[in-house]
């Protein structure tokens, strides 16, 4: 029938803005999102590629209403749209209520794959590669929204586990930060301190947080 017709042409038009976007080529893929529009605009794939679109192009508020959009009409896996949805409200709204709700949500579907990761050696044994990239990052957005909502206990169990887990000297340097600021603002000085120093001995280039270490060490006396 046409309308099965129009909703497989839809799909590969789809498939071709993804390409697009996976290369990097904004504007090709919102041209095969044109066309997808034009043959149907209510399909989850639709909506998510339009939300990553506006998302690139730092229209925010839209990119979240059509990653709702995309969810609503039964995305799958609703993670990958988690994950991008939670960025938005971390990194660019500062919502950290909302950000916690998508994180927490990944964080379980991380404890649900754990047949898939190796504990001891940190294997990710999944070809998922969104499995593998939540497994290395979720704990460490968790760690920073409990502490922008002064959950300073959780943010600081959080940030201890990332540091169990990420292997980059960048990624560890953030967890050491982020617990010599909450150690800082619980009064324990001397440990503020240690932590800001080994952030700066795995990234020297941070020059808060060398302000922070000479605070911290100031005071702990």
């Amino acid at each position: 029938s046409l309308f099965l017709f129009k909703n497989q042409l839809s799909d590969f038009v789809v498939s071709r803005a993804e390409k697009n976007l996976l290369s990097n080529n904004v504007s090709k893929a919102k041209k095969y999102l044109d066309m997808a529009k034009l043959l149907n605009s209510n399909t989850a794939e639709f909506h998510f590629r339009v939300g990553n679109v506006a998302d690139l192009e730092k229209k925010y508020e839209e990119a979240v209403e059509h990653y709702e959009l995309a969810l609503a009409a039964g995305f799958a896996p609703k993670e990958r749209i988690l994950l991008n949805r939670a960025a938005i409200y971390h990194f660019v709204f500062r919502d950290y209520t909302k950000a916690l709700a998508d994180y927490e949500e990944l964080s379980r579907y991380v404890e649900l794959h754990k047949s898939e990761i190796d504990p001891n050696e940190g294997i990710i044994e999944s070809d998922d590669r969104l499995i593998a990239l939540l497994y290395r990052i979720i704990d460490q957005r968790l760690a920073d929204v409990y502490f922008g909502l002064g959950r300073l206990n959780e943010a600081l169990k959080a940030a201890e586990k990332s540091n169990t887990i990420v292997q980059n000297n960048l990624q560890k340097a953030r967890n050491y930060n982020t617990l010599g600021s909450i150690y800082y603002l619980q009064e324990d000085y001397r440990k503020a301190a240690d932590a800001y120093k080994k952030s700066l001995e795995l990234n020297p280039n941070q020059p808060v947080t060398a302000t922070r270490y000479a605070r911290a060490l100031k005071n702990s006396g």
